[in-house]
């Protein structure tokens, strides 16, 4: 009996529920830099480009957790289903 494949699938789902995670934060951070008029506003030029690329960043990551996480959860079905 193998007890040591049951740790896949909660990496896993630790990795997509992280991606999910930093994905609704920085939604919710610019939902509420939004003005009357749906723009996003910054007290200034250098923190708008520092927050700018802050939030891309993080957002290419959380893309790549949830991809990762995604990926291996496949992969742990796919060889729970091909190893009987």
């Amino acid at each position: 009996m193998n007890t040591g494949g049951n740790y896949n699938n909660s990496y896993a789902l630790l990795l997509i529920v992280t991606g999910l995670l930093i994905r609704c934060l920085i939604g919710r951070r610019r939902f509420y830099r939004r003005n009357v008029a749906g723009l996003q506003q910054f007290p200034s030029y250098r923190r708008a480009i520092c927050t700018t690329i802050l939030e891309t960043l993080l957002s290419v990551i959380a893309s790549l957790f949830l991809l990762a996480g995604m990926l291996w959860l496949a992969l742990a079905v796919l060889n729970h289903l091909f190893k009987s």
